[in-house]
């Protein structure tokens, strides 16, 4: 039986990237992303899309209904979903050095 990946923020980027390289790998694949692109990418990779937004939950609510009523499970999540505020983050851990690390 077919294993089926459901993707959120698959629209671009990483998420797109894991949706084709899952296609290539045999998965079925069922893409989440707040814009069309998502939605064209799962049904060009044979598969499906919802357009919405991993914050509500009605949206998910749809995309994990769309995902199990075109193919009956759910086998693997991958949630790309990311925020520019991870990138703050990142910086100011970077730049935080092992003496500030150390002092908290």
């Amino acid at each position: 039986m077919q294993k089926v990946a459901a993707i959120t923020a698959g629209g671009s980027g990483m998420g797109a990237a894991a949706a084709r390289r899952l296609a290539a790998d045999g998965f079925a694949v069922s893409v989440l992303s707040s814009s069309g692109k998502g939605e064209a990418l799962g049904v060009e990779l044979g598969g499906t899309g919802t357009t919405g937004s991993n914050q509500s939950a009605a949206d998910v609510q749809r995309f994990v209904d769309t995902t199990m009523q075109k193919f009956g499970r759910i086998d693997v999540l991958v949630n790309s979903a990311g925020t520019a505020r991870a990138r703050r983050c990142w910086r100011s851990a970077m730049t935080t050095g092992t003496r500030g690390w150390r002092s908290t």
